[in-house]
């Protein structure tokens, strides 16, 4: 089982990586800010619950749980603030 956990995780790695090149790099008026296009944030958001559930499921009570979470969130909030309609 551990091998499967330890796949799993290097995969959802892996699509991450994979996904962090495609960042649009977007100029506001005070500073320079990435962004997903809307379908690569639609996949995104997917790969996130995805790794919050695998964590939760695999790694229960781990103290870095909270702080990936937290970081997602503050993504999230960043992808609302800032998406160009």
């Amino acid at each position: 089982m551990e091998e499967t956990v330890k796949n799993e995780l290097d995969a959802l790695i892996q699509e991450q990586k994979e996904r962090i090149p495609k960042l649009i790099i977007r100029e506001g008026d005070f500073f320079t800010y990435y962004v997903y296009d809307t379908y690569i944030e639609e996949e995104y958001i997917k790969w996130k619950e995805n790794a919050k559930r695998f964590l939760e499921i695999n790694f229960i009570g781990d103290k870095h749980i909270d702080e990936f979470n937290k970081t997602c969130d503050e993504k999230n909030l960043h992808l609302i603030n800032n998406r160009s309609y």
